[in-house]
């Protein structure tokens, strides 16, 4: 299963030779986190003001039904609260605040139906909420800012869609027990990370998961079939995207990818508080109502050449092109921009101009060349630059799936020439 393409990279060979993981930068090794448990207290109650319900200390002036309360503040239902505010249902506040329904609420702020608050703001259905901000319908936020979530599939089989809604295109399954982090909610479907990209699920045939969250740290990391090197690679995963960790083999972590259970090392996955917001990696973009997303007239690293209208396609390709756009810039800010042209129509279907380009999975590409400029060449000008070209071809090949390249400099590996592929390359990714 999975999309992963098995051709060894000659650049990188050295790397994948190692099996773990593919590095283009560095990678840093992140810090274990846990997430704090709720807490619930009983006892005695010695202390003015009224009580009422079965034991628990009242203190400072209060009223507390079946729980403790020392520094004002209200209490029902069992728990404790601490400095003043109001706990309900059971659980923890401390410093003021409100907690409903179990969880712990700490240094003002609000957790609704069990959860964690912390530093002020919002937990409502379960999660952890730290230094500010809001987490609804289960999750944790960290520092006041994107929202994660992990789900566990309930149903038996669950489409995995290109968009959030029955009408986009479903790019994959996931199945019962397996566990995909969320970064962004649409009503009741949650955009997820899923195999190399992202995707949509509908949340009413999940429940909230306390697996572990952890982030990429490496660049590229190899998703293999077992808990080792000797095991086949059934994909890759990127710098910073979420996964939630199931199991642990050793050194090595089982996550759920691309509708089944894989591993990955546990040394290239770290705290999710210090990666780049998921938002970033996958950032809202136009898009159709087949789930094609439009790639911009030009971003870091890159520019296009052809219209509007042409430059739709998978959010799986327009993604990874934005991705080893970025990178190569990182790497080498020197080169010229990449310059894409036809990708596909909004919705797909017929082009001028090719007898492809109908899936949103092809895109065309210009050869780089050795100077600084831009504009159109061909694998005979002077300006060609195949080494550079060659670094092109081989970040395909590490950051998508890729079906097939077309190109007709026979000096660049991984290639297959075609007729009228002297001035650009033809990159198709798996569908």
């Amino acid at each position: 299963m999975g999309r992963g393409n098995m051709r060894t990279i000659a650049f990188a060979a050295a790397a994948f030779a190692a099996g773990l993981v593919l590095v283009s930068v560095g990678c840093n090794n992140q810090r274990e986190y846990t997430i704090p448990p709720g807490a619930a207290g009983t006892g005695v109650a010695p202390g003015t003001g009224a009580a009422s319900g079965s034991g628990g200390p009242v203190a400072g002036g209060s009223t507390s039904t079946g729980g403790m309360v020392p520094g004002g503040g209200t209490t029902t239902g069992g728990g404790t609260t601490t400095g003043g505010g109001t706990t309900t249902g059971g659980g923890t506040t401390t410093g003021g605040g409100t907690t409903t329904g179990g969880g712990t609420t700490t240094g003002g702020g609000t957790t609704t139906g069990g959860g964690t608050t912390t530093g002020g703001g919002t937990t409502t259905g379960g999660g952890t909420t730290t230094g500010g901000g809001t987490t609804t319908g289960g999750g944790t936020t960290t520092g006041g800012g994107a929202v994660y979530a992990a789900h566990e599939v309930t149903a038996a089989t669950l489409n995995v869609r290109n968009g959030p809604g029955t009408g986009f295109d479903i790019i994959g399954q996931a199945h019962a027990g397996e566990v995909y982090v969320s970064f962004e909610a649409d009503g009741d479907w949650r955009r997820i990370w899923f195999d190399d990209g992202p995707g949509w699920f509908h949340s009413g045939y999940t429940r909230a998961s306390t697996a572990q969250v952890r982030a990429v740290t490496s660049d590229v990391l190899n998703v293999r079939a077992g808990p080792g090197t000797q095991y086949a690679r059934v994909g890759r995963i990127y710098a910073g995207m979420l996964r939630a960790v199931l199991a642990s083999s050793g050194d090595w972590r089982e996550i759920s990818y691309d509708g089944q259970l894989a591993w990955v090392h546990g040394a290239y996955l770290g705290d999710p508080a210090s990666a780049v917001a998921s938002t970033q990696l996958a950032p809202a973009l136009p898009r159709s109502s087949r789930g094609f997303i439009q790639l911009p007239a030009s971003g870091t690293g890159f520019v296009s050449y052809t219209v509007a209208d042409r430059r739709w396609g998978q959010p799986r390709l327009i993604y990874a092109t934005m991705r080893l756009c970025a990178q190569r810039k990182a790497q080498q800010p020197s080169w010229p921009r990449l310059q894409f042209g036809d990708i596909s129509f909004e919705n797909g279907g017929p082009i001028s101009g090719h007898v492809s380009h109908q899936k949103g999975i092809d895109v065309d590409v210009r050869p780089v060349r050795s100077d600084s400029g831009e504009g159109p060449l061909t694998i005979f000008d002077a300006a060609y630059s195949r080494s550079r070209t060659q670094d092109l071809v081989d970040r395909y090949y590490l950051n998508s799936a890729i079906d097939v390249i077309f190109f007709n400099d026979t000096g660049v590996t991984g290639v297959t020439t075609y007729p009228n592929h002297d001035n650009h390359l033809h990159i198709r990714i798996e569908e």
